[in-house]
């Protein structure tokens, strides 16, 4: 078994196993999907919305979980209650497009804790999140955006020039 996939049946079939296992375990603080589980070609294995339900989902089943990782991708952290943050592996762009992708889904998903907005406004910046805040108030769409490095690093939401 070491060098093979799994079928995308049975990884489902662990994911629910170990979903309906949570609440036996206690003091569970870590949770590891090792890569050998992961499929690339697997639709649910590159989507982080899979990912950011099935934390949100197993955190509220278990209190003491508080490292989420069922990927390559991300390890998913609780930050307070039942709130997720994704902490996308080094590879830039990768983190860049994931960071992007958790700006969207906040902006877009009101039946989310506000609490997730602040995290947002933590990983693009006040200036570019008040930006896109008033651009979804006003025309319900979230505009095309960047998310770019500054100088120190920390990642910023920056605007394509318009022709």
């Amino acid at each position: 078994m070491e060098d093979t996939l799994l079928t995308t049946g049975s990884r489902k079939d662990l994911l629910s196993a170990v979903e309906s296992s949570l609440h036996s375990l206690p003091s569970l603080m870590e949770l590891i999907i090792t890569e050998q589980w992961v499929d690339a070609t697997n639709e649910m294995d590159v989507q982080p919305g899979f990912e950011f339900e099935t934390a949100r989902r197993w955190g509220e089943i278990s209190s003491t979980l508080d490292r989420i990782t069922l990927s390559a991708h991300a390890m998913w952290k609780r930050i307070i209650a039942n709130v997720w943050f994704p902490d996308f592996i080094d590879d830039n762009l990768v983190r860049a497009q994931g960071i992007k992708w958790f700006i969207k889904t906040v902006l877009t998903s009101p039946e989310l804790p506000p609490q997730y907005l602040g995290v947002a406004y933590c990983l693009g910046g006040d200036e570019g999140m008040a930006a896109l805040r008033e651009a979804v108030g006003r025309h319900g769409v979230v505009p095309d955006f960047d998310i770019v490095p500054k100088d120190n690093g920390k990642p910023v939401i920056s605007f394509p020039p318009h022709p």
